[in-house]
């Protein structure tokens, strides 16, 4: 878990134009994620793991392998959700609560992290990459994140999100790929022709 121990300085320094300037460039994004999800109201986090696939400017597709199977895929302001254990597929407009749609604004350049937030840079007890501490400047879902960049590639290693209500959503990236050329129909999702829709 990301915790911040020691402020070292009020302002983000090139790291994070770095950032800004990789995925400003990138076209396609690509990798392995591990997903922990803390609640202030249960005392034992979720972890789940899986693929993410990016695509300019808007498209995105979450492939969860464990514990469960399931795919949540976005475009053109909508999602799709798809829980084969229960043979439900929920779909409607993204909304602008919750990981994904942070994560896609990120990822798309819609949102610049040096505009849209106060950045402190925080520095851990020895070893280890410094975290940048992202504070929304508008008010809304999220209080703050934690982030960790890779200071070579500019690309987001960790990124932590927390809610108003004390809930945490920590996910870590790994095995990352830029500029993939991807398979046809990879952000195109089938299902039984008896999938129970549920529009949201």
């Amino acid at each position: 878990m990301l915790v911040p121990l020691l402020l070292y300085s009020q302002s983000a320094d090139l790291t994070i134009g770095r950032l800004e300037e990789t995925f400003s460039r990138i076209r396609t994004f690509q990798a392995e994620f591990e997903q922990t999800y803390t609640s202030s109201s249960v005392s034992v986090p979720l972890t789940e793991t899986g693929r993410i696939f990016f695509q300019k400017p808007d498209t995105m597709k979450w492939e969860y392998k464990t514990p469960e199977e399931k795919i949540f895929l976005s475009g053109d302001g909508m999602f799709q959700y798809y829980i084969p254990e229960d043979n439900q597929l929920i779909r409607g407009s993204v909304p602008r609560e919750g990981h994904e749609g942070e994560i896609l604004l990120i990822l798309s350049g819609q949102k610049k992290v040096s505009a849209g937030y106060d950045i402190e840079k925080i520095m851990p007890e020895g070893e280890g990459a410094p975290v940048y501490k992202l504070i929304p400047k508008e008010e809304g879902y999220y209080s703050h994140h934690l982030l960790v960049i890779d200071e070579r590639t500019g690309l987001i290693q960790t990124l932590a999100l927390f809610d108003w209500t004390g809930n945490m959503t920590e996910i870590r990236f790994n095995g990352i790929r830029t500029d993939v050329r991807f398979k046809s129909g990879i952000f195109l999702l089938k299902v039984p022709d008896d999938v129970e829709i549920i529009e949201y």
